[in-house]
């Protein structure tokens, strides 16, 4: 499983295109395919707490195991996405999950 944000022009392969920024399962941030060590590995059972900073001109990224801090995965600025949103992007296979938005089930 990953998690993260792209923008709506991306694949579905979450961290695999440019615009694309993930956290895996395996413990790995990636972005255009470019894997790299970053948290604590996760798995089933485990909540995943995925963060966008908009405030500045730097848009920072940042992502929660179990409630504790991973740190910031990605800081990109604001003129690369080119004005383009960023949507909340989700990569599974062959498992259940839940996702919240605002402590609301959705």
């Amino acid at each position: 499983a990953r998690v993260g944000w792209s923008v709506n022009s991306t694949s579905l392969q979450l961290g695999e295109d440019p615009l694309s920024f993930g956290y895996g399962g395996t413990g790995k941030a990636s972005e255009k395919s470019q894997f790299r060590d970053f948290g604590v590995p996760f798995g089933a059972g485990d909540v995943v707490g995925a963060f966008l900073d908009l405030s500045g001109e730097t848009v920072s990224m940042a992502f929660t195991v179990n409630g504790q801090f991973q740190g910031i995965a990605f800081s990109v600025p604001r003129s690369t996405l080119e004005a383009q949103p960023l949507f909340p992007h989700v990569l599974v296979k062959n498992c259940k999950m839940q996702v919240h938005f605002e402590g609301e089930p959705w």
